[in-house]
Formats: structure tokens, sequence, C-alpha cells
């Protein structure tokens, strides 16, 4: 493994772990505030197949934000930058969480760089968070923000909460631009509602749909295994068309 760094124009530093192998790649983007090691129990499936990503996004685990505010569409342009330091033409992503939302908005900005995707509880409508989840994000990030106003890191974390209480940066019929092979997986208990997660799916042109029964938000963490190798399973799996 090799750490390393992107430093963007305007000064953040996004922090990145590169398993290198002769092999396709593969972007590993975790949810909201956490970090690149929400993979580790996953990663030995990845680099069976793969060379391996994972990222800390912008504000996040040991990557900064020296922009006024933090969104998605930042934090896409920082993926680009960061696939060409590393001299990729094509990569396959997958995210969870907010990394799904990450995931999405990169596809739909630099379609072309996005050979297989696979999301994870990701969502397009703030409805399609369930309302007790929704209220809950916004008194945190409410508070934090009350906070942050004399406590920096309060701020800074703050901002990070916003990609929760914002409409994630796209319209419906923006994912028709992803041109990626697309595997939508919901749990049948997530937080985020599954008639969203299907309508993601029934959205892109090229996906398909996975309910995991009983399933709740943390699916990938407590079968990291199990979810790893439904993932590496899609992004080997020949295309047909």
């Amino acid at each position: 493994m090799v750490e390393k760094l992107l430093v963007t124009a305007d000064g953040s530093q996004i922090h990145y772990d590169l398993y290198p192998k002769a092999a396709p790649t593969v972007v590993l983007l975790h949810g909201n505030g956490g970090n690149r090691h929400y993979f580790d129990r996953q990663l030995p499936i990845y680099q069976q197949m793969f060379q391996v990503i994972v990222v800390d996004s912008r504000g996040q685990g040991l990557s900064t934000n020296h922009a006024a505010t933090l969104s998605f569409d930042l934090m896409a342009h920082d993926l680009y930058e960061l696939l060409q330091q590393e001299q990729l033409k094509t990569v396959s992503i997958v995210g969870f969480s907010d990394g799904a939302n990450y995931a999405m908005v990169f596809a739909v900005r630099f379609a072309k760089l996005v050979d297989k995707l696979v999301l994870n509880a990701g969502n397009v409508s703030l409805s399609g968070i369930g309302a007790l989840t929704h209220a809950f994000d916004v008194t945190r990030w409410y508070g934090n923000q009350l906070v942050g106003k004399v406590v920096p890191v309060f701020k800074q974390r703050a901002a990070v909460q916003s990609l929760l209480v914002k409409p994630v940066p796209l319209a419906w019929d923006e994912l028709q631009k992803i041109q990626a092979k697309t595997l939508v997986i919901a749990g049948e208990r997530d937080a985020i509602k599954v008639t969203e997660t299907a309508q993601i799916a029934e959205a892109i042109p090229d996906s398909e749909f996975m309910l995991i029964p009983t399933a709740r938000h943390s699916f990938g963490r407590q079968h990291p295994q199990l979810f790893a190798q439904m993932a590496t399973n899609f992004i080997e799996m020949q295309d047909t068309k």
C-alpha cells in the first residue's frame, strides 16, 4: 500500500491509499463523516482482482477543505484530479451512502471515466430519506453550525453534515447521462427508502437493482466480505451487449 496525497487548486489536501496491481482500478468512496478505513474489512476481496484506491473525501478523515463551502461537485472534481494524477483513463467506483451520491455526481459529470458503478444506500431527493433520520440530521447540522461560530472544528463538522441536509446537485433526468453499467443495492430496512433506491436504478440506463432482505444502512460494515464479493462479481462481469 502507498499513502498518497493530492493537493487541489484551493490548497485542500486529499489523502488516499493506493494498492498497486497490474489490473483494472476500483475506487472506494465512504459515507458522510467517515473515512477510508470504512472499507478495511472489504479490501482483501477487492485486492484479489483489482488495483484499489481508497479515498478520504474532502473535509473528512485526513483530507482537508479550504473552499468556502463543501459540495459533491467539489468532491467530484477532486476525484477527477486524482485520476489525472494517477494517469488513469477509466475506473470502477463503489460508493456507500454519501459515497454513492458522490459517485453518481462524478459519473454524471465525468461519464466517460467510469467503467462500472456500485451504489449502496444513496439518494437523490431529500424525501428519499426516512423522516426521523432526516430530522436528526438537520438538528445535528444546525447545532454544529451554531457552535461552529466560536469553535472551528464544529464549523468543519457542519460543512460535512450539510451534504446530508441539502439536495444532491442532480436532477432525476441527469442520471440518464451515466454511461457505466451500474448495480444499485438497497437494504430492505435501510434509512434510505427502498422506493428512492429503486427509482435511482430505474433512472440509470444500464442498471440492475438488488434488494437485500432485512439489511439496514450498515449492511456493508456488518457483512464486509459478502458486500465486497457482490461488488467484485458485478464489476468483473463481462458485458453481454
